[in-house]
């Protein structure tokens, strides 16, 4: 199966991000002060888009081995990583949504307020792939939306490591 290195390849970063955005958290809060508003979205981000990307790296490998074709592996793979990708974007909307109500604003609102946005922008990215409609569907679509989730994910991770130097 074409891709298959690539899908293994993410796996080991996304549990190695996942790993080392909880890793950050625990060590840079003294134990007895409580978490600020906004750091358990962040972590929530970090970790869980890691997760996110380590489950649907993973996913194509046993859907090839348990006999579907190559293009129904990818086809079936966009489908159900579009439809995690709404359910994602429903979730982090409303913890965004609380967070805003109580006052707390992102430190940078434009390139959040972008990023917020990504898991639709992939969620139609994947949709078309699952429809075979891009001009070469197939694994580079699907590779292609896992990156840049792996990519958004790593935002708020980006974020702590620039305000502990600070």
């Amino acid at each position: 199966m074409g891709g298959e290195s690539a899908l293994e390849t993410l796996a080991e970063v996304a549990i190695a991000l996942a790993g080392f955005g909880s890793l950050l958290v625990v060590l840079r809060r003294a134990p007895e002060s409580p978490w600020q508003a906004g750091e358990g979205t962040d972590l929530f981000i970090v970790v869980g888009g890691s997760l996110l990307v380590l489950f649907f790296a993973l996913a194509p490998l046993p859907l090839f081995h348990l006999g579907l074709s190559e293009p129904g592996v990818w086809r079936l793979s966009s489908a159900l990583l579009a439809l995690g990708l709404v359910a994602a974007y429903v979730v982090v909307l409303r913890r965004r949504t609380r967070l805003l109500r109580e006052g707390i604003r992102p430190t940078l609102p434009w390139l959040s307020s972008a990023l917020a946005q990504l898991p639709l922008l992939l969620a139609a990215l994947l949709a078309l792939n699952a429809a075979s409609v891009l001009p070469a569907p197939g694994a580079g679509g699907y590779l292609l939306a896992l990156v840049l989730l792996l990519a958004g994910s790593a935002f708020p991770l980006v974020s702590m490591v620039a305000q502990v130097g600070r």
